[in-house]
């Protein structure tokens, strides 16, 4: 037990970073390597510098009161971001070359940075530990077999907000019943339609882009009705049957989904990619709907 807890506290010790790579205990032969993405400077600097200096001293200290894990010595290497996405790749791009099978794991400490190597991570078969931050969706290990979320993410801190105003508002029976009159709401309109005129609302119905941010489409709305019927433990409404219509229609005949006309704002890293190029986000929500619905009704 002792040495199952210094390994698994060892692996979330490993931190993300790009661009300064600060001298290091690092690349000794015969040890356990870390390639840490730090930031002690930049947004988040002043709360970076107080973990990494941490993260630093108990690796050391593992060492020198331990002799290693299980016998193997921690060697290590810290590369600064300073919270920036771009250099955040570019360090793990670094790091990831320092040791003969490059570092046993990566703990970016940045959803924006995690969100970069998530598609680099099972290229090169170097685990992502995600200690409360990334892609939550990244929980499912059948679908991201390279991240490992550990004790938390964004979705225990949503389930918190809910059960608190469930405990305000007088239970969570009042919450579900809020959240399926709403969903009678959309589903009285076919999800895409006016309910006075039957007419489709607007053509951002079918734009389908991501990320998403604010807009709703025909898409990322079958995609809410497929997880809430999952979760229900129900059949598919068939109201849906004109919303999974237009999601159908978008498919390309390779399995695709275009990116859509994105959303105006900067951002310090791009997700996904250009407008009219195959979308890997897209291909996995679209194709998740489908093979929900279809199956329902094979």
């Amino acid at each position: 037990m002792k040495a199952w807890k210094a390994t698994s506290i060892a692996l979330l010790a490993m931190a993300g970073g790009a661009a300064i790579v600060l001298p290091a205990a690092a690349q000794q032969a015969g040890t356990q390597f870390m390639g840490i993405l730090g930031y002690r400077v930049g947004p988040y600097g002043a709360n970076g510098a107080a973990f990494f200096t941490g993260l630093l001293d108990y690796l050391a200290l593992v060492n020198e009161r331990d002799g290693g894990i299980n016998g193997v010595k921690l060697s290590w290497e810290e590369c600064e971001t300073e919270y920036n996405n771009a250099k955040g790749v570019e360090c793990y791009e670094r790091l990831k070359t320092r040791s003969e099978n490059g570092p046993t794991a990566i703990h970016p400490m940045s959803t924006g940075i995690t969100y970069g190597l998530i598609d680099k991570a099972p290229a090169d078969k170097i685990p992502l530990i995600t200690l409360g931050y990334g892609r939550t969706d990244a929980t499912d290990g059948r679908v991201f077999p390279w991240v490992f979320p550990i004790l938390s993410n964004y979705w225990d801190a949503a389930t918190g907000i809910v059960k608190f105003i469930a405990d305000k508002e007088g239970g969570s029976e009042k919450l579900e019943m809020a959240r399926h009159a709403g969903e009678e709401y959309l589903l009285e309109r076919h999800l895409i339609n006016r309910l006075s005129t039957g007419d489709q609302v607007d053509d951002w119905i079918t734009r389908f882009t991501y990320p998403v941010r604010w807009l709703y489409s025909a898409m990322n709305a079958t995609d809410y009705f497929r997880a809430a019927a999952l979760r229900d433990g129900v059949a598919p409404d068939a109201r849906l049957t004109e919303a999974i219509d237009l999601v159908r229609a978008a498919r390309q005949p390779d399995g695709t989904w275009l990116q859509g006309r994105t959303l105006p704002g900067a951002v310090w890293f791009e997700i996904d990619v250009k407008e009219g190029e195959p979308s890997p986000w897209l291909t996995f929500s679209g194709t998740r709907v489908l093979d929900w619905w279809d199956a329902a009704r094979a």
